[in-house]
């Protein structure tokens, strides 16, 4: 997701990741956030079409 790797999130995304994981490695931040920071914009369509939450 930091390098907005679309790919590998379909991948991701197929094997059943948790869009709306918090992982301590990045102080608690969220996919979307991440890709939001970063920019990623096909990243985070896909997300939010997984049901990522915005708040």
């Amino acid at each position: 997701i930091e390098e907005g790797k679309v790919e590998l999130v379909d991948i991701l995304l197929q094997a059943g990741a948790d869009v709306n994981q918090r992982p301590a490695k990045y102080r608690g931040a969220t996919a979307l956030q991440l890709t939001a920071i970063g920019g990623y914009i096909r990243v985070a369509r896909k997300l939010l079409n997984r049901g990522a939450s915005t708040s």
